[in-house]
């Protein structure tokens, strides 16, 4: 009940104080509308299929090098690996031809405790090499910023 009416005060008061629409492209300092509704070539159907596996993995534009490459790991590591193969590829088998069963001990091992292990490691040293990296360059870029406006308060 709460919640609900702390969503209907907060409408009611937004449409109270609301005297004009507010410009989020000029807070932003986007540019002009008529600029970024160029026209734009045609996609090819290459393009049109990348770009949607790409959405679906959740990538965009905004990626770096590095961020696409962490997120088609994550993407190959959950899917294709865990279930195509890990899942998919052991039931296909196991329809086909029966494991024993000390094989599934190796399987939960393998699947369950040495492969996330190894995610996790290689996942630890390529957070923590590019968090302090990142943190030096941004104490760099702090210390060598030259257009500090006094009267900037972070308002916006």
């Amino acid at each position: 009940f709460l919640e609900l009416a702390t969503f209907l005060i907060y409408i009611v008061v937004s449409k109270l104080t609301c005297r004009k629409p507010f410009n989020l492209a000029q807070m932003l300092h986007r540019e002009p509308l008529s600029e970024m509704r160029r026209a734009k070539p045609a996609p090819s159907f290459r393009r049109c299929v990348v770009s949607a596996i790409q959405r679906i993995v959740g990538i965009t534009p905004e990626y770096s090098r590095g961020d696409r490459i962490i997120a088609w790991a994550v993407f190959f590591y959950s899917f294709v690996f865990m279930f195509g193969v890990c899942f998919l590829g052991v039931v296909v088998w196991n329809v086909v031809s029966p494991w024993p069963v000390r094989w599934w001990s190796r399987y939960f091992v393998a699947t369950s405790f040495i492969v996330p292990a190894v995610v996790s490691a290689i996942s630890t040293v390529w957070f923590g090499v590019g968090g302090i990296l990142g943190l030096r360059q941004l104490f760099r870029d702090l210390r060598e910023r030259k257009d500090i406006d006094p009267t900037d308060d972070g308002r916006v």
